[in-house]
């Protein structure tokens, strides 16, 4: 999803197209909240044009969703049991 979104702002790999907004950079290690801890995800990282590094929308949302929160969510209502044993 993130390779998919890295080329909608960069175009196809390699590609040097007028239409580009941004160029990729390589990719990172960044960390997600899931199943009781964190996980590494490697992402592309882009930068605008003019150098500014571009945010890509599926990341943002992936950092900002509580996954471990929905997770322990829907164990207790799966189980029935909202107290701690």
């Amino acid at each position: 999803m993130m390779e998919q979104e890295a080329e909608e702002f960069c175009g196809p790999r390699h590609a040097r197209g007028e239409g580009r907004r941004g160029y990729r950079w390589g990719h990172t290690q960044g960390k997600i909240g899931f199943h009781g801890g964190k996980i590494d995800v490697e992402r592309p990282r882009v930068r605008e044009l003019g150098g500014q590094e571009i945010a890509l929308p599926s990341w943002e949302q992936a950092v900002g969703e509580d996954w471990l929160g929905k997770w322990a969510m829907n164990l207790m209502l799966i189980n029935g049991n909202c107290s701690p044993r």
